[in-house]
């Protein structure tokens, strides 16, 4: 089992949150107002001489120049096979999203990407 966490506390610039910017009244990152989600699941080694191989090492390699020197060192590429979707933006708890919403969900153009 795997998780992978994002915060909006990693948002800069015209996207940071004020309820994550430590030292304005009661905000920080770790307060519940400062909104982050949890992916949970199993990894998976994705498939060698696949596209899906080619088009991941692509976008990781796009983002991380240096992982090209990898090849050859038998490192490789996974994937997460999500099994959970949990998010707490305030008070009260967290919440539980059920994975055929997410699966389903069509982006537009007003809607915010994160690239990590």
């Amino acid at each position: 089992s795997a998780s992978f966490a994002l915060s909006e506390a990693q948002l800069k610039g015209d996207g940071e949150i004020a309820a994550c910017k430590i030292g304005t009244g009661f905000n920080d990152p770790e307060n519940p107002p400062c909104g982050r989600v949890v992916f949970s699941g199993q990894m998976q080694k994705i498939t060698a001489n696949t596209k899906e191989e080619k088009d991941a090492l692509a976008a990781l390699t796009s983002r991380h120049p240096s992982f090209s020197q990898y090849e050859g060192l038998g490192f490789y590429v996974v994937k997460m096979i999500v099994s959970g979707i949990f998010f707490l933006n305030g008070y009260g708890g967290a919440d539980y999203m059920r994975l055929s919403d997410y699966f389903s969900y069509n982006a537009t153009s007003t809607s915010v990407s994160l690239m990590v």
